[in-house]
């Protein structure tokens, strides 16, 4: 063989590299690149293909999406934000409360004889 096959972490990054790179050729072909958005340049291509939300964590990502989420930053929290986030971890400790309550009441073991 030419060169033995990337192991582990190389071929996944290998792979998440292709993917991104075929998502530029397709928004391009699809005229999602042009019509509202200016041709990348070579620095926004190399911060696209070394994003981190896509190669170590998170779903993938079109590049037409990444482009417009990161012409427009979503700026500080606001009051609203910070509420919608307090009631989503009280509901979290409401659930988790429940859970270990019932836990409690019904435990899980061997059923006695």
């Amino acid at each position: 063989p030419l060169a033995a096959a990337p192991v582990g972490p190389a071929n996944a990054l290998q792979l998440v590299l292709t993917l991104r790179l075929a998502s530029l050729g397709w928004d391009s072909a699809d005229g999602a690149i042009g019509a509202s958005q200016s041709a990348p340049t070579v620095a926004t291509l190399v911060q696209y293909a070394l994003c981190y939300h896509g190669i170590l964590s998170g779903p993938f990502v079109r590049y037409s999406d990444w482009a417009i989420a990161m012409s427009h930053p979503a700026g500080p929290p606001t009051a609203e934000t910070w509420a919608a986030a307090g009631r989503a971890l009280a509901g979290a400790a409401g659930a988790l409360t429940v859970w270990r309550g019932a836990a409690w009441l019904l435990p899980y073991g061997p059923m006695a004889a």
